[in-house]
């Protein structure tokens, strides 16, 4: 019995890891209607043995605040990395966004910041 509950434990975590693999693609805000576009990007970086990419990105005036942010992987070998927001994002003037790779890979996203009407 002890060793079927460590079996289950260990099915768990695996499971629990390659969920977190599959889909890098994220939306920040409300990104259904879909605003005028403040910053588009391919970011790509070489594999290295620390890869990591960091990007602020404002919109251009003071009266405008950053609707929605998507970041799509455009890798599908789940060797591509992680994003996420460091600070700022939707409601706000600036957005920080944060690239580590995964397996010391190269990295490939597609940033998109759209600013509210």
């Amino acid at each position: 019995m002890k060793y079927l509950v460590i079996i289950c434990l260990s099915l768990a975590v695996v499971s629990q890891f390659v969920w977190g693999l599959k889909d890098s693609n994220i939306d920040y805000g409300d990104c259904d209607g879909k605003g005028p576009i403040v910053y588009e990007e391919m970011l790509r970086v070489p594999g290295g043995s620390y890869t990591e990419e960091t990007r602020d990105i404002c919109t251009p005036t003071e009266d405008n605040k950053i609707k929605c942010v998507e970041i799509k992987d455009l890798r599908n070998d789940l060797t591509n990395g992680a994003a996420h927001i460091t600070a700022g994002g939707p409601g706000q003037k600036c957005v920080t966004i944060k690239f580590k790779s995964q397996y010391n890979r190269a990295m490939e996203f597609n940033i998109t910041v759209w600013k509210s009407y």
